[in-house]
């Protein structure tokens, strides 16, 4: 299905660095599609490529300045999967947040992973409470002495 119309597409958003994404699917009408929007319609499957602002992308510098991967239909299955398994592990891991910070986004990504998580199950016809990752590694003696965790978690 590839073309040299689809060539030119992915060679646009290589070399111009205002266009910030690439998305690629295949329409059941129209095939393979290279386009710097998101499909109006939804599509079965996608692969998405976006830039940092206005970066230059080089064969050495792919991986720090492109998000890249790909979402299936239903879309609310795949970002779940996605933030569980890649992006709320890796934040929670990293130990150097200052305290209002980190209290603040938590907080916040637990509101929003419970939205979602309570939408995800209700689509299926089952209610399912959100357990925040945090939750698995706090001790009853760390929750004594961090009252913003406890709150959180609450």
């Amino acid at each position: 299905m590839w073309t040299n119309e689809h060539l030119a597409a992915m060679d646009q958003f290589l070399k111009d660095v205002t266009q910030t994404m690439i998305v690629f699917y295949v329409d059941e009408f129209a095939g393979l599609k290279v386009e710097p929007v998101m499909p109006h319609q939804e599509q079965k499957q996608l692969a998405y490529f976006i830039r940092q602002e206005n970066a230059e992308i080089t064969e050495e510098n792919f991986h720090e300045v492109v998000q890249f991967g790909s979402v299936r239909r239903p879309y609310i299955d795949s970002l779940m999967r996605v933030l569980n398994a890649a992006y709320l592990p890796r934040l929670f891991r990293k130990g150097a947040w200052p305290e209002s910070i980190k209290n603040e986004f938590f907080s916040e990504i637990y509101h929003f992973m419970t939205t979602l998580t309570d939408t995800h199950f209700k689509m299926k016809g089952r209610t399912v409470l959100y357990i925040p990752i945090e939750s698995f590694t706090i001790t009853p003696e760390m929750a004594l002495k961090d009252k913003a965790a406890v709150q959180r978690l609450e």
